[in-house]
């Protein structure tokens, strides 16, 4: 969004009066989201994530609100990359639930060896 406001900022006059195009400005557009986009992969840790809770409700026309705000969980590591995680959970006895709990849920897991 930052970019965006910072180019809404220049008049196609001033771009134009300096020679520039508005390819060249679509252009230098696209290289620089492009730099702001691999300068913030670089802080992103793509070997965790965190999972998002939130609860909602039908209305009688089937519409979907949400009735609480979201609430996120603490950094799950990606289980596959040994640098992150020591057990694989590869298969699950259930992948939905009631929120009333009272529900047991299984979790088969093998170890993950790391490779040199």
């Amino acid at each position: 969004m930052g970019l965006d406001t910072n180019l809404s900022k220049l008049s196609t006059v001033r771009l134009l009066g300096k020679g520039k195009s508005i390819g060249q400005l679509k252009k230098a557009h696209t290289v620089q989201i492009r730099l702001t986009t691999e300068n913030e992969m670089k802080c992103i840790n793509v070997n965790s994530a965190s999972l998002s809770f939130q609860g909602f409700y039908y209305e009688p026309n089937n519409i979907l609100y949400p009735l609480t705000d979201s609430i996120y969980s603490q950094s799950v590591n990606n289980s596959r990359n040994a640098s992150t995680g020591k057990l694989e959970i590869y298969r699950s006895s259930k992948s939905t639930g009631s929120t009333l709990g009272d529900e047991e849920v299984w979790l088969l897991v093998q170890k993950v060896e790391k490779s040199t």
